[in-house]
């Protein structure tokens, strides 16, 4: 079973809520739209070419949000550096670049069982054109059969002078039916949203969880027509008015979904993407967390035939990852909090210019529970691996993002109710 918000995580900010708008209302009239008011933001170290970068840290910068439920946050094309937040209990908020937030937010209605929600979002590279962002949510149902896993696409209306913000517009690009599992759960709903250079998006889907995922008779994953536990990569339909997608060429042969790339994945809840390389945090079961690299469509990383490391040429073995018995990234981590559980997050690969070389062509990837945040570096065309570290510890960390200034911010689920920069250490 997927285990990324069991216990105090979960149980504690299901229970927050704040008052905001549904998604189509109207926009709510504020007497004074001025975002509270928050501590300054401290200024980002400056590394100059004589500094020694040693490890990195996580700041904390902007205004503390009302519900500390943040799983996913978007830098907006063309703005400089203002961005999208979203929690997992549904509400979507707008910042300014200094991370203050607007007095208005908005809300969907999503499934708030075991693992489900508001699970991601991410802009439109033509943002700056057509102001449309992209989420990635799980719907509400009596019974997780009832349920699908769904991209919706939605304009944004904001004037930041004023406040004002509300999302109109809004697209279905695809719906991922949970049904497509004889026994479904409420967990497996994967999650993971990315665009490529071509405008292509990624979509990560689960095999929809319960007793279903790891049947092998039921094979959901390797099944490709059926759309879970793969990843789909569409060209959305970027018209007013219309939803759906075309399929670009280099897919996987299917007559019920040719949008699918990859398949054979359990949970893949985080994605990222470099130079057509696609990386993929997919969640294991008792045995193995994956790291995931498909550079081309069309291949099958084995779930649940074969979950880890494999030699069956039939399946793609994961370019990393670790044990659930192996202590060893824990021991490396001095803050390490041992839970029992394990939920890989693979975040972002860094070929900024704001570590000195410390992130030079590195994936940062990190794991949910026990907090290690490691750096696997590698060599940029190939995917080659020259070398794994500890970097820090944040223990939830659910997004790691590249802001307009070269510089990295995460969101943690539970670790902290703002925005997190990550800061260079110097020597």
């Amino acid at each position: 079973m997927y285990r990324w918000m069991m216990g105090g995580v979960f149980v504690v900010f299901v229970m927050i809520g704040c008052s905001n708008n549904q998604v189509g209302d109207p926009p709510q009239t504020a007497e004074n739209p001025t975002p509270t008011p928050s501590p300054t933001t401290p200024p980002p170290p400056t590394v100059t070419p004589e500094d020694t970068v040693i490890g990195i840290k996580f700041t904390e910068v902007g205004d503390e949000f009302p519900a500390p439920m943040l799983v996913d946050l978007e830098f907006l094309p063309g703005t400089n550096g203002e961005l999208i937040a979203i929690s997992l209990d549904g509400n979507i908020y707008y910042l300014t670049s200094d991370f203050k937030i607007l007095s208005q937010s908005q809300s969907l209605v999503v499934g708030l069982e075991f693992e489900q929600g508001l699970l991601n979002v991410v802009a439109d590279p033509d943002y700056a054109l057509n102001h449309y962002i992209y989420l990635f949510y799980t719907t509400v149902g009596n019974q997780p059969v009832d349920q699908e896993n769904r991209v919706d696409r939605f304009t944004v209306n904001v004037d930041v002078g004023v406040g004002t913000f509300n999302l109109a517009d809004q697209q279905n690009i695809i719906h991922l039916p949970k049904s497509e599992n004889p026994e479904p759960g409420t967990n497996h709903n994967g999650g993971g949203l990315f665009f490529n250079e071509a405008g292509h998006l990624f979509i990560a889907a689960g095999d929809a969880g319960g007793s279903g995922s790891a049947n092998p008779t039921y094979a959901i994953a390797q099944n490709t027509e059926l759309s879970l536990g793969k990843i789909h990569r569409v060209i959305p339909n970027r018209n007013l008015g219309q939803g759906g997608f075309t399929v670009p060429s280099g897919n996987v042969v299917s007559t019920n979904y040719p949008s699918i790339y990859a398949y054979g994945l359990r949970n893949p809840f985080t994605i990222t993407y470099h130079l057509g390389h696609l990386f993929m945090g997919d969640v294991g079961s008792g045995f193995y967390e994956e790291i995931d690299l498909a550079p081309t469509g069309g291949l099958n990383f084995g779930w649940p035939h074969t979950e880890g490391p494999t030699d069956n040429p039939a399946y793609v073995t994961p370019m990393g990852g670790y044990l659930h018995s192996d202590t060893s990234f824990e021991q490396e981590d001095p803050e390490e909090n041992p839970q029992g559980s394990h939920s890989i997050m693979v975040g972002h690969f860094y070929t900024g210019s704001q570590y000195g070389n410390f992130l030079d062509n590195v994936l940062i990837y990190s794991e949910f529970y026990e907090g290690w945040v490691r750096g696997r570096t590698l060599e940029p065309m190939t995917g080659a691996v020259l070398s794994d570290q500890h970097l820090a510890h944040l223990a939830g960390m659910t997004s790691v993002q590249i802001g307009p200034d070269s510089l990295l911010y995460a969101v943690s689920l539970g670790g902290s109710a703002r925005i997190l920069r990550i800061d260079p250490i110097l020597q």
